[in-house]
């Protein structure tokens, strides 16, 4: 009777970790159909390192460890511990998540979700946060559904709905934040546009100016050459001395602009001044 007994606790245990089990992995489904889901339809990376390159002179990059710590400093709350190092990989490649501003806001929103109870480990809810936020910008999944740790999966589970909820609100605040960042990037680009466009009219405006004082100065030299033709004892020896070197200089910068002055001046005054 006794064996009959055993028999039947055994057969009784049996069926109960059977139906334990088929309950953990019947959520599998749902976990990995939420998984594709969750990696439809995000922010491009390609989109935000642009941004973040286009801008790379107003950039200040962050190390790993400040991004992992910072959360910890504040939270109390670290990683699963084989976790660890495959964060520090996938930031250490990903420019979005090396940014600043992007690590600032990134942390900040990480720190409020922790503050949430999801009524799991804070460790797996650290992970699962982390894990879905990384999809979103880099591609790449952090946690492991397949790692063998089994209330972590069962973890994953429970908190299902809030994890979804927590992606729809990082997916959100992440597109508006890099709407600003590519307006802001956009108006930098409109400034420096109109500056380069003032700087050119400005350089025009000094061509002209620089054109028209040229032409002055030949009007000079035609001048000073008929006044010496003319009266010849009016002008001084150190005056022909000096107009002679103005010439040089001035003949330099008819060339310099594109001014024709073999045009204005006569193949007797360019003798004169000894210039070509």
């Amino acid at each position: 009777m006794n064996n009959i007994d055993n028999l039947d606790k055994s057969n009784l245990d049996k069926s109960n970790s059977q139906q334990g089990k088929s309950k953990k992995f019947g959520k599998l489904p749902y976990i990995f159909a939420l998984s594709t889901i969750l990696s439809l339809a995000n922010p491009s990376e390609m989109k935000a390192n642009e941004i973040i390159n286009n801008n790379q002179q107003n950039v200040e990059a962050v190390s790993n460890s400040n991004i992992i710590n910072n959360i910890k400093m504040k939270t109390g709350v670290s990683l699963p511990s084989p976790y660890a190092q495959k964060l520090e990989n996938i930031i250490s490649i990903n420019k979005v998540m090396q940014d600043k501003g992007s690590a600032k806001f990134i942390e900040d929103f990480i720190v409020k979700e922790l503050q949430k109870n999801w009524w799991i480990s804070k460790e797996n809810q650290l992970l699962f946060i982390r894990t879905h936020i990384y999809k979103e910008i880099s591609s790449k999944y952090l946690y492991d559904w397949s790692d063998g740790d089994d209330n972590r999966l069962n973890e994953y589970g429970d908190a299902i709905e809030q994890i979804e909820e927590c992606w729809k609100r990082f997916r959100n605040w992440y597109i508006a934040y890099t709407n600003q960042r590519s307006a802001e990037a956009d108006k930098r680009s409109a400034e420096a546009d109109k500056r380069s466009a003032e700087a050119d009219k400005r350089s025009a405006e000094n061509k002209q100016e620089a054109i028209k004082l040229t032409n002055n100065w030949i009007n000079q030299l035609i001048r000073f050459y008929n006044l010496y033709k003319r009266s010849p004892q009016a002008v001084e020896h150190e005056e022909i001395s000096q107009m002679k070197k103005e010439a040089k200089d001035i003949i330099q910068d008819c060339k310099k602009y594109n001014i024709d002055y073999k045009a204005k001046l006569t193949k007797e005054m360019l003798n004169f001044y000894n210039v070509e």
